[in-house]
């Protein structure tokens, strides 16, 4: 009976490939009189998360229980005393391979212990095992909404209570089936459709993302751009790779109910076409898929069972390595909060910096098995450890351990004396005693004297990360009557190599004189005969500089000083826009490499989708090439000069001579632009040559330059009129033409109010459109408020520039 609650399941029909390799889970997992629902794995695959009907028990006098199915949809009022209602569950796989009984989270299903929750679900467990995300509406406690989004951050003794997202994710509305990036920095969830409220009798949802801002708060989170979110859309999951999005929705192409689909975020954040999983769709409602971190494995849902089958190597969507481990004291085994940083080891660039869990020390990291890499953990007050991951590691899905005991720099003198210990982390040990007879030169010990004592040793710790010293002084006893000996060694902090180009000034308190030292092999050796003050100062050009002060004893015996500076990097940064040299708008899908100093062959530039913005840090000042591609413009190349902490450079593309791109259905050729016949314009149109607006093309952001509204109002000005016949007579021209109209808004106001506002604006021109004829399902009004800035929103001049209409061909 329960069974019948639960409306889209996802079932796997015979696809041969898959069909063969179907398991359904075993018994506890799946109940046979129960469901179970949006399963949810961890990237080392030893925690399985799940919803069930098995929790509670709903006890109603009057006879009234509402129905609620999986999504929290209620579906009627049914005439009796009880019904069982929805809970989370976590289950763990036990070394021999089966999994333990699941476990209720009760710190979750018992947190509104006041009231009865008809429905907690969606569960999605953060790759690492972290965090875990659900959506639930507890009566009693404080809410945003009807459903909101939750958390659990995961400590020593299981799950901690619920934590609401906020605000910025939350409203009065519906807000479910979250699902959270490897790296923990997007939000992916949905709401409810207010344009498509239902279709064939399902609630329809719309999927949005959102960002962590650098202050860890959540920001406003947007709809995911088309080809996303044009149809009825449900319960996504963005997988272990952070690009891959499984989602569920109803197209007019589908087999008639939600089915699977796969979208790829591109290099340019743009989303790739949707592609529909056939060999899992069926005709009936399809959703709530996981994947391995692995890629090789599904998790899914089967008339209310959770099932599991081998994804074949050719349809695999991602391939990713698991690396896990515990950072934790080498004394104490203590766990550590720390930040794990890898390393391409062919590039040397990081890849990613993951952080601990503070309860347990453990850490997850997900990488792409094309290349080697190099994990370190460097802390305050513990020596820098480094291990490597090759690639013999990735013959399989195993999860490759690897952990970091830390040795502490205070353990290694924690037995000092405390008068021996002075501020600023410098510990210092005095001589030890020694036999009467090696106190005078002149009398050789006898050949059976006691055994030497340990060396004095004192040590100082510094650390400066990129304004931070990190330095190490280790002074030992050598032979009596003896010089001390100082010896100093420079590394590069982001390489750990000798630093060739250093330079060490010492200046001696005894003398008044400071004398300068150019380390060629990164390393300097120098004798004093007397007592000193030293005042050391380190420096190498593009690197930051330690000064440290230095008391040089010169006992009978002499004592040796070795000193490990480690300098960081002085960063330079570069931000690169490709503007149109006639427009000055952005020129969007710019691809740019840069080539200089350090690096003389082009390395990519990763560019922001929103701000169609490249940036890129480097190491050294000089003079770099950049290289610009962009389709439907001429390819550059000019120098650029990096001399300072921030550079900003802004290229001026040239577009290509005008063609026009018409695909018919049997062919597709360029041919120069005359008027398109009837016939030709009902053909799909994949670019246009116009004389108002230049060439219009698939993803091409055109402004009108030349619309006028009134203050803080979407009502158009007679002046606007003018431009939108142009925009008509382009329409008319190709009836098959489809736009976008896009509006946007400076950031200053509220932000609700700006995205409103720009939507009626949109809105105002498509009516205008649809009033002198063109059919209104050929125009969609798209609000996007402050979200995509052309120009930084600091002063007037560069708010009016955001402040704007575009279209965009479909």
């Amino acid at each position: 009976m329960a069974r019948a609650l639960l409306t889209g399941l996802l079932t796997v029909p015979g696809a041969d490939a898959l069909a063969q390799g179907k398991k359904r889970m075993p018994e506890p997992l799946n109940l046979r009189d129960h469901i179970e629902y949006a399963p949810s794995v961890s990237a080392d695959g030893q925690t399985l998360v799940f919803q069930s009907d098995r929790y509670g028990l709903f006890v109603n006098a009057y006879r009234k229980v509402p129905r609620i199915n999986a999504e929290g949809d209620q579906q009627a009022v049914d005439d009796k005393l009880s019904a069982q209602f929805f809970g989370v569950y976590e289950a763990h796989l036990h070394p021999s391979g089966q999994w333990t009984r699941p476990e209720p989270i009760q710190s979750i299903n018992r947190y509104d212990s006041d009231g009865m929750t008809p429905l907690i679900g969606g569960p999605s467990i953060s790759y690492d095992g972290n965090y875990l995300f659900f959506f639930a509406n507890f009566p009693t406690k404080p809410g945003f909404g009807r459903e909101d989004i939750y958390y659990c951050v995961r400590q020593r003794d299981g799950w901690g209570p619920p934590i609401n997202a906020g605000p910025a994710i939350n409203t009065s509305g519906y807000e479910g089936f979250p699902s959270i990036s490897a790296d923990g920095r997007r939000l992916y969830f949905v709401r409810e459709n207010l344009t498509s409220r239902s279709r064939e009798g399902h609630t329809c949802y719309s999927i949005l993302v959102s960002e962590k801002g650098r202050d860890g708060q959540w920001k406003r989170p947007i709809e995911l751009p088309p080809p996303v979110n044009l149809d009825c859309e449900k319960a996504p999951r963005i997988m272990a790779d952070s690009r891959t999005l499984v989602y569920s929705s109803i197209k007019t192409k589908g087999m008639g109910d939600f089915d699977l689909y796969m979208s790829t975020m591109q290099a340019d954040g743009r989303w790739s076409e949707p592609k529909n999983l056939q060999y899992i769709n069926t005709k009936r409602s399809d959703q709530s898929v996981a994947i391995s971190a692995c890629g090789d494995l599904l998790y899914y849902v089967s008339d209310g069972d959770l099932y599991t089958t081998a994804i074949p190597e050719e349809l695999r969507p991602f391939k990713l390595a698991t690396v896990q481990g515990f950072v934790t004291d080498s004394l104490t085994g203590a766990p550590l909060p720390a930040r794990v940083v890898v390393t391409d080891v062919a590039s040397g660039s990081v890849i990613t910096t993951v952080e601990t869990n503070p309860a347990d020390g453990r850490y997850t990291v997900l990488l792409p098995i094309t290349n080697g890499y190099r994990l370190s953990v460097n802390e305050k007050e513990y020596r820098l450890m480094s291990r490597a991951v090759d690639r013999a590691a990735y013959l399989t899905c195993a999860v490759i351990p690897v952990h970091f005991r830390l040795r502490s720099i205070r353990t290694e003198t924690s037995t000092l004396p405390a008068a021996g210990r002075q501020a600023d982390d410098i510990v210092i040990v005095s001589e030890p005693p020694r036999p009467a007879a090696t106190a005078v030169e002149s009398v050789p010990p006898p050949v059976a004297a006691q055994k030497p004592a340990e060396p004095a040793v004192e040590r100082i710790r510094a650390s400066q990360p990129a304004l931070a010293d990190t330095a190490r002084l280790v002074l030992a006893d050598t032979v009596r009557r003896q010089p001390s000996i100082l010896t100093i060694k420079v590394f590069a902090m982001h390489i750990g190599q000798p630093l060739r180009s250093a330079i060490v000034d010492i200046t001696s308190t005894a003398s008044g004189k400071t004398e300068q030292f150019t380390l060629p092999d990164g390393r300097l050796e120098q004798q004093y005969t007397t007592d000193d003050d030293l005042t050391i100062e380190v420096s190498a050009p593009g690197y930051t500089s330690i000064r440290r002060t230095l008391r040089i004893d010169v006992p009978a015996g002499g004592k040796r000083y070795e000193f490990d500076a480690e300098l960081d990097a002085i960063r330079f940064f570069l931000t690169v826009r490709a503007v149109d040299s006639q427009t000055g708008q952005s020129v969007p899908n710019a691809q740019f490499r840069l080539a200089g100093p350090g690096q003389p062959e082009a390395q990519p530039l990763k560019t922001d989708a929103r701000t169609q913005q490249a940036s890129v840090e480097v190491f050294t000042k000089g003079t770099y090439q950049l290289s610009v591609l962009a389709e439907g413009y001429e390819d550059l190349s000019r120098s650029v000069t990096i001399d300072k902490a921030q550079n900003e450079v802004v290229v001026r593309l040239v577009a290509k001579p005008v063609a026009v791109v018409v695909q018919k259905a049997d062919s597709s050729r360029i041919r120069p632009a005359p008027a398109p016949s009837p016939e030709t314009a009902a053909t799909s149109v994949s670019a246009v040559a116009t004389k108002a607006f230049g060439v219009v093309e698939k993803g091409k952001r055109i402004r009108l330059n030349k619309l006028y509204f009134d203050q803080s109002s979407p009502v158009l000005r007679p002046e606007s009129y003018a431009e939108l016949d142009q925009l008509y007579e382009v329409l008319n021209q190709y009836p098959s033409m489809r736009i976008e109209i896009q509006g946007h808004t400076d950031n200053q106001g509220d932000f609700d109010a700006n995205v409103q506002l720009s939507r009626d604006r949109c809105q105002s021109v498509v009516d205008y459109l649809v009033g002198k004829g063109i059919r209104k399902q050929r125009l969609r009004a798209v609000g996007r408020g402050p979200t995509e800035p052309v120009a930084p929103n600091n002063n007037e001049e560069n708010r009016k520039k955001n402040r704007r209409v575009e279209f965009v061909l479909l």
